[in-house]
């Protein structure tokens, strides 16, 4: 009973990040730090639900993308998921009752985090000489990097619209699991802290730490690097940024084409098309490190092949994919053969843990103990 009372009263360990990031939240979960756990509006009910692809930290399949819309120019998170049932925004986005003032919804697919921790800690001193640099070499490409409303440049995102790692994972806590922080609120009702800084702390820890991406030993695959450079690839997937090598990423927006335009900006609640400076058609340059356990791909999730990634390809990216329809087949597959050689770390999934589930003093599970935890939770 001491234990089921320390816990509904929220006496916490030290934060364990790793512990964070498995986590099965619930609602009114006794590993808040004051709040209602949970939601009440939430895409899933912890990290690795989403992010486990190659490992912890992971890509995710299609079924987990994120949608969007946007709303009096505002870009607005469509929630899967409500505890109370289904999300009025999703009731608003049925045909039936689409206002003509939302467009209708688009998508992100889950990126993994691998190396994230490394890009984080570039200096953006270094940011903007490559920014300034440019693309020796191909006139076409006009890269640039994307900024914040507080002109703090961005790194991470699909429309690079978040400028630090810490950031982007108190966004995912806030929009992804509807858990509170103490500067993000979190969707529909407001409420005290879920994550207190500490704890957010350990998680974003986690996260910088997980390691970069391997490229796996594979035949043919030197002749693939070969082949991504002579035809324009690493014009804006650099093998090497600000001292990390391996990436494949130049952390700037490109205009990629009509196809893959759409006006929903980044992942936040209540970001904005115009606080990136990003125009429908532009988006970051995603880092192809880890790319072979990272399917689908593109921004939606819309290419299950390499060469659907290639021929979406347009924009500034027009004349790599050009050059790619003139190789012949044996240089396709050789570049194929590269890009699957770029593979996840392989980092173990951590156990997940539910909310401690109270117990008798006798030792067995108590079968209505959630619900007596939640009771007592509701008197802290």
């Amino acid at each position: 009973m001491i234990l089921l009372l320390s816990l509904a009263l929220g006496t916490h360990e030290e934060p364990d990040g790793a512990e964070l990031f498995a986590r099965q939240w619930v609602e009114a979960d006794p590993r808040s730090a004051g709040g209602d756990g949970l939601g009440p509006t939430y895409n899933d009910s912890s990290c690795t639900a989403c992010h486990n692809q190659g490992g912890a930290g992971g890509a995710g399949p299609a079924a987990k993308n994120v949608r969007l819309t946007v709303r009096g120019g505002a870009t607005v998170v469509l929630h899967r998921r409500h505890l109370a049932g289904i999300p009025e925004d999703e009731r608003r986005m049925r045909p039936a009752s689409l206002p003509i003032r939302m467009q209708p919804p688009v998508e992100r697919n889950t990126p993994a985090l691998f190396g994230m921790g490394l890009l984080d800690a570039i200096p953006e001193s270094e940011l903007l000489v490559a920014e300034a640099l440019g693309s020796p070499g191909h006139p076409e490409i006009s890269g640039r990097l994307a900024r914040d409303p507080h002109g703090r440049v961005g790194r991470f995102g699909w429309k690079g619209q978040t400028p630090t790692l810490a950031a982007f994972v108190e966004q995912a806590c806030s929009n992804e699991l509807g858990l509170q922080t103490e500067t993000t609120d979190q969707p529909g009702a407001p409420s005290l802290p879920d994550m207190d800084d500490p704890m957010l702390f350990a998680l974003a820890g986690f996260v910088a730490d997980l390691p970069a991406p391997v490229e796996v030993p594979t035949p043919g695959a030197e002749r693939g690097r070969e082949v991504f450079v002579e035809l324009g690839c690493e014009g804006c997937h650099r093998a090497s940024i600000g001292g990390v090598q391996g990436a494949y990423t130049d952390l700037m927006l490109h205009d990629m084409g009509f196809q893959l335009s759409d006006a929903a900006s980044g992942y936040g609640l209540r970001a904005k098309a115009a606080d990136t400076g990003a125009s429908e058609a532009e988006w970051r340059t995603p880092p192809l490190w880890g790319l072979r356990d990272s399917a689908p791909w593109l921004h939606d999730g819309r290419a299950t092949t390499i060469r659907e990634v290639v021929l979406h390809h347009d924009g500034e990216a027009a004349p790599a994919r050009r050059a790619w329809a003139r190789a012949g087949e044996a240089d396709q597959q050789a570049l194929e053969t590269f890009l699957m050689s770029l593979a996840a770390p392989g980092t173990p999934l951590p156990e997940p843990r539910l909310a401690e589930t109270p117990v008798q003093t006798d030792g067995t599970l108590d079968p209505d103990g959630l619900d007596t935890l939640r009771l007592l939770a509701s008197v802290r």
